[in-house]
């Protein structure tokens, strides 16, 4: 628990933002702004690439991937970090966003399906996969 702890905090931090402690998770990421509900801010975004564009590249191919999360067993899928600030909308036509938060849920199957899809993108990201530590929320970010 202390590695991956370490590793959200490492994350924080890169980003150049404060982190929380690791005792409650959602603490952990809370420096990073509000969170929605994914499918919801997709919709709602006018940015034509609105998430994680170094990785989806369409609107489509992003919000695939997140049907896909809710199809493996994820009881919610958040946005996170997101760049709202008036000249970033401007400038892309909406805000932007490239990480995202799953709530875990319990069954087994379901966790174990969500925790591969999170080991294959941080692999390709270049980090070291989280295991099940009995985590509520895993997270996914595109550098």
């Amino acid at each position: 628990m202390v590695r991956a702890c370490r590793r959200r905090q490492w994350l924080l931090l890169v980003g150049g933002l404060a982190s929380g402690g690791c005792g409650d998770e959602l603490a952990t990421y809370a420096s990073m702004g509000p969170r929605y509900e994914a499918r919801t801010w997709l919709a709602a975004t006018a940015n034509p690439f609105p998430f994680a564009s170094n990785r989806f590249e369409s609107r489509e191919a992003a919000g695939a991937f997140i049907d896909s999360l809710y199809a493996l067993g994820a009881d919610t899928v958040y946005v996170l970090n997101v760049q709202q600030d008036s000249a970033w909308v401007r400038q892309e036509g909406g805000p932007y966003a490239d990480a995202l938060l799953v709530r875990l849920p319990a069954d087994p199957g379901a966790r174990a399906r969500l925790l591969a899809v999170n080991a294959r993108e941080a692999r390709r990201e270049g980090f070291e996969p989280d295991r099940d530590r009995g985590q509520r929320y895993l997270y996914f970010w595109w550098d």
